[in-house]
């Protein structure tokens, strides 16, 4: 869609989502069901069609709204194992590592923002730590939080 990173925003103090992360999700989901439509969508969007873009995230807001808690989901559940493995690196090693106390707060950062997110979007359904099945290519649909083997690099 042409966005840079910067613009797809999660807001920790009010819970809502920015305008683009919309648009991303969106554009994703008619990727897998009607890549017609996705097209469509693509070329409003492109030619600041608002009215089009418009309809298209109103007609399919229920959609999009369930990518939207999957893709926090994926996120939360991507913490919580990072923050067993961190749990144990931690422990493990020491003093040997000494940037994982702000990796540590970054990921609290990251969660506390998701979960309010989350919050605001799905107040009634709860998240259940650790039931998440994970994704990394949601993951990196977003934001650059470090893969596996980042993290992994980081904890040995």
């Amino acid at each position: 869609m042409g966005y840079s990173t910067s613009t797809l925003l999660f807001y920790k103090d009010t819970g809502e989502v920015s305008e683009q992360v919309w648009d991303v999700l969106l554009y994703k989901y008619l990727g897998e069901e009607d890549v017609g439509r996705q097209q469509e969508f693509y070329q409003a969007h492109m030619s600041g069609d608002y009215e089009t873009k418009q309809s298209y995230h109103e007609c399919y807001y229920e959609q999009t709204r369930e990518k939207l808690l999957e893709h926090i989901d994926d996120i939360l559940g991507e913490l919580d194992g990072l923050s067993q493995k961190s749990a144990y690196g931690g422990a493990v090693a020491g003093d040997d590592h000494p940037r994982l106390p702000l990796i540590l707060r970054h990921n609290d950062f990251v969660r506390a923002t998701f979960m309010a997110v989350r919050g605001y979007y799905f107040p009634d359904e709860q998240y259940n730590d650790g039931q998440s099945p994970l994704s990394l290519s949601s993951r990196n649909m977003f934001i650059g939080l470090p893969t596996d083997a980042d993290a992994s690099e980081l904890l040995t």
